[in-house]
């Protein structure tokens, strides 16, 4: 699956006409590829795209992340660095966050380890 791919998979769950409010890209995304993946959704209440970004490549330039939709933004994250992320992710005013070891959307995407949850309301 290319990254062009998630990115439409992630405009066709935030767009008005075809939102989805359960939903999870079906692959993750590098740190590369991120801002645009990111950009898909906008900015939503305290989330602003470019920061969440810009604190995942900093914190982690080798970190992974799904983007999803859980009534508002998720992003799962995998990480050799957890509690510099956590930290970051707090730092870009992210409302919940939690280390997960599965998640099941309607993509049946069962994670191999696990990974931390980030939701913005």
């Amino acid at each position: 699956m290319s990254v062009q791919s998630v990115i439409s998979q992630v405009r066709r769950a935030y767009t008005e006409r075809t939102r989805k409010l359960d939903f999870l890209a079906q692959e993750s995304v590098g740190t590369k590829d991120l801002p645009a993946g990111l950009r898909a959704i906008g900015r939503y209440n305290e989330f602003v795209p470019s920061r969440v970004s810009e604190a995942i490549s900093q914190t982690d330039p080798e970190a992974r992340t799904f983007i999803g939709r859980e009534g508002s933004v998720v992003l799962y994250i995998y990480t050799a660095k957890e509690a510099a992320m956590i930290q970051a992710l707090k730092g870009v005013e992210a409302d919940e966050i939690n280390i997960v070891k599965d998640v099941w959307h309607d993509t049946n995407i069962r994670f191999m380890r696990p990974l931390i949850r980030a939701w913005w309301d």
